[in-house]
């Protein structure tokens, strides 16, 4: 049984200062979107149970700076449109990606939510459950996203911490498959190695906070190939680049690929397309070509990271025995079955890290 924390609202007082603790911005946009969400909640109100309150997630379970806004909104929102809540806090654990919201043992009404962002927008969909935990009501509404993080950077500059200050560590693993008489085989990939054509390269890696992640392959006849999408991840989970059983296959030889790796709050913002003409410009000036002129490839790579702050930030790319492996080993397993043992690169760096692993294929 989940732990009741809040008594019914008879008593708001209590609750109120509950919330004026949280500090919340004053932000009209997030107001009337909280507003507009718990309309969903109208159907309880001739209840004379308490609606339980079980929180927000995002799409993969986990709460967020992002969730635990917008939540202080809703919940704050529930209680001064008089609605009798009381909030659980033992569903205050990560949800899984099958529930629409987290377990409740209510013996009445329940409700939460899922976060995702699409585009320029967040959106956030409440669900109602009965006891049995069946669906009896939602409703689905949409903020820009810039109203969230402006919300989220508010409360980082008020609590004297700005999360582009704050050090960022990445558990990073570079997983190359070779088939070898029909068996797949791990093997390692570090600097200036040769790979063989129909090798297979994936990234799995976690973030320690949110943060936007990108990496890519550059080949040195100028192509551009998406290992991860440039995009928000959330910290503490394991992501996968291209998907969880994706590969990028080698399959032009006699080429050299840079594999490159960038994490932090801001990366590329609007300088990508820019960034991929000049690279491709430094491939036509015959600047880059195998091994030699790396440099000037990572030197662009910081000069276009670097436009996206606004103060000056010091910058550098991490290769070869810069980067430290883990003394731990993690194993994964595919969904053919492969099983694969690898020590993450431990990357550490402020405010984002930059990682590039030069090979050749053959």
């Amino acid at each position: 049984m989940f732990r009741i924390i809040i008594a019914m609202l008879i008593t708001q007082n209590l609750l109120g200062c509950w919330f004026s603790a949280k500090n919340l911005g004053d932000r009209t946009e997030l107001v009337v979107f909280a507003n507009d969400l718990i309309q969903v909640a109208n159907l309880v109100r001739d209840d004379k149970k308490p609606l339980v309150w079980l929180g927000l997630r995002n799409l993969e379970g986990a709460e967020t700076s992002e969730t635990r806004a917008i939540e202080d909104y809703v919940v704050a929102s529930l209680v001064e449109s008089g609605i009798d809540i009381v909030v659980s806090t033992d569903n205050d654990g990560r949800w899984s990606k099958e529930e629409i919201v987290g377990e409740s043992d209510s013996i009445g009404y329940s409700i939460g939510g899922r976060l995702m962002e699409y585009g320029s927008r967040t959106y956030v969909r409440l669900f109602i459950v009965d006891e049995n935990s069946m669906v009896v009501d939602s409703v689905f509404r949409g903020i820009y996203t810039t109203h969230v993080e402006d919300e989220v950077e508010e409360r980082s500059r008020n609590s004297g911490i700005r999360r582009s200050d704050l050090p960022l560590d990445v558990d990073l693993h570079w997983i190359v498959l070779r088939n070898e008489g029909g068996i797949r085989e791990p093997i390692v990939f570090e600097e200036g190695m040769v790979l063989q054509s129909g090798d297979q390269l994936q990234v799995r890696y976690r973030v320690s906070k949110d943060v936007k992640v990108y990496a890519f392959l550059f080949s040195n006849e100028g192509g551009i190939e998406s290992l991860v999408s440039e995009d928000f991840m959330y910290s503490g989970l394991l992501h996968y680049g291209p998907t969880e059983n994706g590969w990028i296959e080698m399959t032009d030889e006699d080429r050299v690929y840079t594999a490159y790796f960038l994490a932090g709050p801001i990366l590329f913002e609007e300088n990508k397309n820019e960034f991929v003409e000049n690279l491709y410009e430094l491939v036509d000036q015959g600047q880059v070509n195998e091994f030699t002129g790396l440099d000037k490839q990572d030197r662009l790579l910081v000069d276009f990271v670097s436009r996206a702050y606004e103060s000056e930030i010091s910058l550098n790319i991490i290769r070869g025995s810069e980067a430290i492996s883990s003394t731990r080993q993690e194993v994964f397993v595919y969904s053919d079955g492969t099983r694969v043992q690898s020590y993450a690169e431990q990357l550490k760096g402020v405010p984002l890290i930059m990682r590039a692993v030069s090979f050749r294929v053959q």
